[in-house]
């Protein structure tokens, strides 16, 4: 069945009281919307998922009346719901995300899905908190978003007295980074490392799949390869928006020092061919790592203190 389709079946009798099969259901002002109850059939595929989720969540907008919806949650294939006959914007989603807060339902271009506040030092459960370039400093850190996938269907138009069917395939809403940050020297002083990505959408807005323009910075996990010449990692974010600048900035723990700098990759992400998996090389061969000074020679750093490394970074 392609999307947008709605096919109909003539029923015997009007249906009455609302009603749904396998869901539950929250609306709003139907206390007062006294039009005939339709039966819609929602069926759901999940082929472009990695697996089907625990559950979804389906939102219906009348266009003729903003602020009137319904939202219901429901099984992963789907089941059928009663809606007041008219005319639709239908978005659907999996809601099984551990990740993915959502707000602002009221309306369908206003209903957002985001992610809860956090810091980039937990991390890597540091107590003190990380350096921030100037760059980036004043945004929100944010957790990443994960397994989410979504769809939507507009100006459905559901008819009484027949059966009305929506069909949905959600695909992933969500972008995948990789990374690999090269040529630090000395990299096998390194006790741990931590990273973070800066300039990223902070949201989603569900009903047109569009970007917030909020800037927000991800903490990112980090993995030092078994041979020590390089550090990997991998990410996933709801976007980034054209007139966003993004900036890359890795942490180093030594026994001489701690080191952090902060990297432009902000063509990278806008001109990678495949924009739904991105992969980043932060050339980091201005970054040294020296030994630990010997006993009894030289000061030792101070255990929280930072030595930026310069990069050129555009302000």
């Amino acid at each position: 069945m392609r999307k947008n389709d709605i096919h109909t079946i003539s029923l015997m009798a009007v249906l009455a009281a609302a009603s749904v099969l396998s869901s539950s259901c929250i609306h709003k002002e139907l206390c007062y919307d006294h039009r005939h109850l339709t039966k819609v059939v929602v069926d759901i595929d999940w082929a472009k998922a990695p697996a089907s989720p625990t559950g979804t969540h389906v939102a219906f907008y009348n266009v003729d009346s903003p602020t009137t919806f319904y939202y219901f949650d429901m099984n992963a294939a789907g089941g059928e719901v009663e809606v007041p006959m008219g005319n639709y914007n239908v978005v659907c989603f999996n809601n099984d995300s551990e990740t993915i807060q959502y707000r602002n339902e009221g309306g369908f271009s206003t209903y957002e899905a985001y992610t809860r506040l956090t810091t980039i030092q937990q991390s890597v459960m540091s107590a003190a908190p990380l350096p921030r370039s100037a760059v980036d400093s004043s945004q929100d850190v944010v957790i990443c978003p994960t397994n989410f996938y979504r769809d939507m269907d507009a100006k459905v138009s559901l008819k009484e007295n027949q059966v009305n069917y929506v069909y949905f395939q959600p695909d992933s809403a969500i972008l995948t980074y990789t990374y690999e940050v090269i040529g630090i020297q000395n990299l096998n002083q390194a006790t741990r490392s931590a990273a973070a990505i800066s300039g990223v959408s902070g949201s989603l807005f569900l009903g047109e799949g569009i970007l917030s323009s909020t800037k927000t910075t991800l903490p990112l996990e980090t993995t030092v390869t078994t041979r020590q010449t390089k550090i990997e990692g991998s990410f996933t974010l709801f976007g980034h928006n054209a007139d966003a600048k993004n900036y890359f900035t890795i942490y180093l723990w030594a026994a001489s020092g701690n080191y952090y700098a902060t990297f432009d990759v902000t063509d990278q992400m806008k001109n990678y061919p495949d924009q739904k998996h991105v992969h980043l090389i932060i050339d980091a061969s201005n970054i040294y790592i020296p030994e630990p000074i010997s006993e009894g020679g030289g000061i030792q750093p101070a255990v929280n203190d930072w030595e930026d490394v310069n990069e050129d970074v555009v302000l």
